[in-house]
């Protein structure tokens, strides 16, 4: 997406304003995005893990980690350094190996300044369709994302979003409860001029003296139940008492005795349940005034009453508190499950908050280990731990069956009902899934018919449930791979022990071949002084002898050389050693063997002196056995071109030929100990497959790497480059 189209998409009021209602900028590190951050570092093994929202001119980190000054203090960057602000502009994932690579980043100053290689950023979505920011992790070196990190990141990205969305769910109820009490406030006042219900009740008659017929349309009773209440002075007991909730009389008789207090000014207020003609009671805000004073002594006379029907704002109370009771739950619950990826933790937090949420008597969280058996691995009440069922059976294997919860309010009546328990009355399952998979349910019991098992229970245990399946399977999969790492572990050991042993069985041959070796060399020369009386097939077997002892003795030789490598490894190289001089050294000592096959050998680099920091000896080997093999692999009367020049601060040496060069098939085990290339040209070409693994330990171990090119047919170039001497 171009420049402008980003900054447009991110400068959008209507996003803007809703991420200032989250008044999460400049706001202290959110504990629960902190745990999220800190887990997604350590599973994903990333420097860096960010929880990043944007606004018009910088991204700020709600939550950090691993961050370095000044950035890790001020804990924003200006959008100039934002590689989130892409995933806003985009509502989609940012996933970059290598953001030097990348044209969409290549220029940004967070590659240098905040050593930001690769990066992976989830969107921070809201339900409405809000993109706040992004959940991301940066790596300072190049990383190749895999799936399941990619997986893992975008669960933890889910769960950033919805603490988001329970940090915003908490605030609208805040600005709904302030709203409340500024509007109970002004009803207050609304009620003493325009109210629903108004009587004046006699305090020296103890009588009910006058009522608006407001009360009769508030609990529905007609004209002639209450008309001695509504039209004309009486006493009222009797009717009080069929009309006002039993646990409520004890209040009145309070007011009543605080009506005495009414001559200091004070305002008596109550909530009454009165009974409305269906059988139902509802709730009624009672307040009461001095209206009338005696005039010798100031005492109130008669009280004026004014009543409200309160049952609507109660019920929107108690689900106000029942929603904020189940937004609790879900804000524990997630906490307590980003603490430990332990497995008998999450199962625990579960259960403990399943039981805290519902009051249920018995349970059990039970995996499924296969399609047919569901295994108990964590219990509460009568059920035993390590009991089995089978995952077919009764209300679990209905869920099990469906995926989806089942409430049953009374399993008497439900015909796929298993008695486990005998007390159990009602019942609530409720299946766990992760990544579009199974792993197992959770069961509550209760004995008591009147427990708190509703349709709202089951929707916040769902998510409760939802949010332990994630950490569960987060768990299970961290266990699998720890026992892999630990599997591998033990086999790179056993690894390590038979290549020891393999090292040591090549170093014992060697040395033990040598002294035969020498017998074999020393008395075939004496023999070869006696060609004489040797008859001319006997001199070409003596010959083939020979020959074939010096390809052992050279084996014997290369295999000891990359010996003593592997021992270089143990030191440090320091001596200086012009290349320069060693190549030119080279070049001259396998002139003679170049001219006796009719070949051309010539030497292209400068006077200059190269010096590098290394093994004068090793090198001179790497540089011999290149330009050997030049010699050796290419036809009479054939060309060999030597070069050393200067590249970037590293000295480069190549041997270019026009000789039969390597089939492309063969061309990546080159390298590779005892490997030689096979072609019909090579069948009668000498050689033991040690010389390139030879020359690769030593450049590596003189930190450099090796040069290689070659056409089958054409010819071929080896080399290697160095860097120089500091």
């Amino acid at each position: 997406m171009a420049a402008s189209e980003t900054d447009k998409v991110v400068s959008n009021p209507d996003r803007l304003k809703r991420l200032y209602e989250l008044a999460l900028l400049d706001s202290e590190p959110d504990p629960a995005l902190e745990r999220l951050t800190s887990l997604a570092s350590r599973i994903l093994k990333a420097p860096v893990s960010l929880v990043s929202l944007v606004d018009a001119q910088r991204q700020f980190f709600a939550s950090a980690v691993g961050l370095e000054e000044p950035w890790a203090s001020s804990r924003e960057t200006p959008l100039s350094h934002s590689f989130c602000k892409h995933v806003v502009a985009t509502n989609q994932p940012l996933i970059v190996s290598d953001a030097r690579k990348e044209p969409l980043l290549l220029d940004s100053p967070a590659i240098a300044e905040l050593n930001a290689i690769a990066y992976a950023g989830f969107p921070l979505m809201l339900s409405d369709g809000t993109n706040l920011g992004s959940f991301c992790v940066i790596d300072h070196a190049p990383h190749n994302w895999t799936a399941d990190e990619l997986s893992i990141l975008s669960d933890l990205a889910q769960s950033a979003i919805t603490e988001l969305e329970l940090r915003s769910e908490l605030m609208q109820r805040q600005k709904a409860e302030l709203a409340l009490s500024e509007s109970r406030h002004f009803v207050d006042e609304v009620l003493r001029a325009v109210p629903d219900f108004v009587f004046v009740f006699d305090i020296r008659q103890n009588n009910v003296v006058f009522t608006n017929r407001g009360i009769r349309e508030l609990i529905g009773f007609p004209h002639d139940q209450l008309a001695a209440l509504v039209d004309g002075p009486m006493s009222t007991q009797g009717v009080l008492k069929a009309i006002i909730h039993p646990d409520d009389l004890s209040k009145l008789s309070e007011n009543q005795a605080a009506m005495m207090r009414l001559s200091e000014g004070e305002i008596i207020e109550s909530e009454l349940r009165l009974k409305h003609i269906d059988g139902t009671y509802h709730w009624f805000y009672v307040r009461a005034t001095a209206f009338e004073r005696a005039a010798d002594t100031g005492v109130p006379t008669q009280v004026l009453g004014i009543v409200l029907d309160e049952t609507d704002r109660k019920r929107a109370q108690d689900d106000a508190q029942e929603t904020a009771k189940k937004l609790t739950t879900l804000r524990r619950a997630e906490s307590e499950f980003g603490r430990s990826l332990e497995l008998e933790d999450i199962l625990n937090v579960m259960m403990d908050n399943a039981l805290r949420f519902t009051g249920a008597t018995d349970g059990y969280i039970a995996m499924l280990e296969n399609d047919d058996i569901l295994n108990l691995v964590f219990h509460a009440g009568a059920y035993e731990k390590d009991t089995r069922f089978y995952a077919d059976e009764g209300i679990v294997g209905r869920a099990v069956r469906t995926l989806q919860p089942q409430l049953v309010l009374d399993v008497r009546k439900d015909p796929d009902y298993v008695q486990n328990l005998p007390k159990t009355v009602a019942q609530v399952v409720i299946p766990m899934r992760s990544r579009n998979k199974l792993l197992g349910v959770l069961n509550l019991e209760t004995a008591r018919p009147d427990q708190r098992f509703s349709a709202d229970v089951v929707d916040t245990l769902r998510s409760v449930v939802s949010r332990a399946s994630l950490a569960l399977d987060n768990a299970l999969l961290l266990n699998d791979k720890e026992l892999q790492l630990q599997e591998l572990s033990e086999i790179h050991s056993r690894l390590i022990k038979l290549e020891q042993l393999k090292t040591d069985m090549i170093r014992i041959a060697a040395h033990d071949l040598r002294n035969p070796l020498g017998s074999i060399i020393g008395f075939g020369q004496l023999l070869v002084e006696e060609n004489e009386r040797l008859a001319e097939d006997q001199l070409d077997f003596l010959d083939m002898i020979l020959k074939s002892a010096g390809k052992m003795q050279k084996i014997i030789e290369d295999i000891l050389s990359l010996e003593r490598i592997e021992e270089m490894q143990k030191g440090t190289i320091s001596n200086r050693i012009n290349l320069g001089d060693v190549i030119r050294s080279s070049v001259t000592d396998m002139t003679i063997r170049a001219r006796a096959k009719q070949q051309q050998i010539t030497l292209d680099m400068g006077d200059m002196p190269i010096m590098i920091s290394g093994d004068e000896p090793q090198i001179r080997e790497a540089a011999d056995n290149l330009i050997s093999n030049a010699i050796k692999y290419t036809p009479d009367s054939g060309k060999i071109n030597v070069s050393l020049r200067l590249i970037n601060d590293r000295a480069v040496f190549e041997v270019e030929d026009n000789g039969i060069g390597i089939p492309e098939a063969q061309q990546s085990k080159l390298f590779s100990p005892f490997y030689r290339a096979k072609t019909q040209e090579t069948a009668d070409i000498e050689g033991t497959g040690l010389g390139l693994h030879l020359v690769k330990n030593i450049i590596e171990r003189h930190h450099g790497k090796m040069r290689f090119s070659s056409v089958y047919g054409k010819g071929s170039m080896f080399g290697f480059e160095i860097p120089l001497a500091r």
